[in-house]
């Protein structure tokens, strides 16, 4: 028995020897039998890292109608699948097509808020900060991010003002490149084949009353051939006003709204819009349509003048040019207005409380935020349109400017022409949150002049009443 038992350990040695032994030549064997084996081996470590990837779900809500967000894949080679890889995440996002706001108050009530939110609309950021049931965001950060880098996305002045908008840090803005800092929203842009055809150059829209005159020109032509034209086309139902407001500062109103319509910029922008509906150069309609109808509408080809924001929009920017901003003669310089950073037309990331999963929501958004998707969206030949709404100046930084996106970016920028002087636009503008754009709609439809002076003094009236009330 003591015999047995001294030479267990030398039996077990050598039996694990030769297993050891036999496993290293099964494994050369392989290798010089199957050149395919040692590819098989990566193949199987590579499935068993995909299969690692477990990413926790979160939900996202956005009011920004004109964003499609991206089907969120774990496929290989995928952005998406990086995204998870890298954050721990996966995103179930929603965009409702309509009453987003009415959607995410009754979510509110119900104590069941997404995860994360992007939200444009301000009153409905002021109405989820006095909720109390989203984050501030230096608490946020300080406890659930180490690196800093969506601190970074923005300027200490510009959270700064957040801070005193607010009443706090809780809003990240997004959605923005430093093109759409230092230039104005609204562009107006001319068709290069159609404003080939009739004859249109700088010079001969560079004032009200020559700008319209070309329009009916070939409006005029455009019948008389009988050839589908739409002479002129404004944005979408969700910049009308903002369109409106743009005009009057290419007519050197210098006022917020909404006293920039008591200026006589404002008043000559009314009319100019009230002319090319009676003229029937502005389609009554396409005021109603969405912004992917508009979009659908501008690469139809059958658009000469568009007015918008074209900083988001897919589109041949090779085939449009600009003139620059219309002007109401040739003495008045443009004010042209651009949004600062904290201004609360820019979608705002914002972080619900009843998040439950805080620390991949903050490599989320670091990431987001850190110019890296720039590249990721150039690697794997991505939709931008999936992912501008996560855009900021970092951005711009990462991105190669040989690249064909930092290209598309210049040319948008070339689009986006101005002339005279730009101004920012106030950061919060508490007088204009009860004005849109059905708020003109009694001047700008009127049948006639008498009837379009009746209705601007009926607006003018309203103006004057609402700022004393206030």
């Amino acid at each position: 028995m003591g015999v047995i038992k001294r030479k267990l350990p030398a039996v077990v040695s050598v039996i694990i020897l030769a297993a050891f032994v036999a496993g290293i030549s099964v494994y050369f064997c392989a290798r010089q039998g199957n050149g395919k084996s040692s590819s098989f081996s990566s193949d199987m470590e590579s499935s068993e890292k995909e299969r690692e990837v477990v990413p926790v779900g979160l939900t996202l809500f956005s009011d920004v109608s004109d964003w499609t967000p991206s089907e969120w894949s774990l496929d290989s080679h995928t952005l998406t699948r990086e995204i998870s890889e890298k954050t721990g995440v996966e995103i179930k996002a929603t965009v409702p097509a309509q009453d987003a706001d009415l959607q995410l108050s009754l979510l509110l009530i119900k104590n069941r808020l997404p995860d994360l939110m992007i939200i444009q609309n301000p009153n409905m950021v002021k109405k989820l900060i006095s909720s109390g049931k989203v984050w501030n965001l230096d608490e946020f950060f300080n406890e659930y991010t180490d690196d800093g880098a969506a601190e970074a996305a923005l300027s200490a002045e510009t959270r700064k003002k957040l801070v005193e908008r607010d009443g706090g840090w809780y809003c990240l803005p997004t959605g923005m490149n430093q093109n759409d800092i230092t230039g104005s929203d609204i562009s107006v842009i001319w068709n290069r084949k159609l404003a080939a055809e009739y004859g249109i150059t700088a010079e001969s829209v560079g004032s009200t009353s020559a700008f319209t005159a070309m329009l009916e020109k070939a409006a005029g032509e455009a019948q008389n051939s009988d050839t589908s034209l739409v002479p002129v086309l404004f944005g979408g139902n969700e910049d009308n006003y903002e369109i409106a407001e743009y005009l009057a500062g290419s007519f050197g109103a210098k006022q917020s709204s909404p006293q920039i319509w008591e200026e006589q910029g404002g008043r000559s922008a009314l009319a100019l819009i009230n002319g090319l509906l009676r003229k029937k150069l502005l389609i009554p309609e396409t005021l109603a349509c969405s912004k992917e109808q508009t979009e659908g509408l501008v690469n139809d080809g059958n658009v000469l003048c568009f007015i918008g924001d074209i900083s988001h929009m897919e589109f041949d920017a090779d085939s449009w040019i600009s003139y620059g901003p219309v002007k109401l003669d040739g003495k008045t310089e443009p004010v042209l207005k651009c949004r600062a950073q904290s201004d609360a037309g820019w979608p705002c990331i914002m972080i619900s409380k009843g998040c439950t999963d805080l620390a991949d929501t903050g490599r989320f958004i670091a990431l987001m935020e850190s110019g890296q998707v720039a590249r990721m969206i150039e690697k794997y030949n991505a939709d931008y349109s999936n992912w501008w709404i996560y855009e900021n100046p970092c951005w711009d930084a990462c991105l190669d400017k040989d690249s064909a996106w930092s290209q598309h970016e210049e040319k948008i920028y070339a689009l986006e022409k101005t002339d005279g002087e730009v101004k920012l636009a106030d950061s919060a503008c508490a007088d204009a949150e009860d004005y849109d754009f059905s708020t003109l709609a009694g001047v700008i439809a009127a049948s006639s002049d008498s009837d379009f002076d009746s209705a601007y003094r009926t607006l003018l009236n309203r103006i004057s009443t609402d700022g004393q009330a206030k």
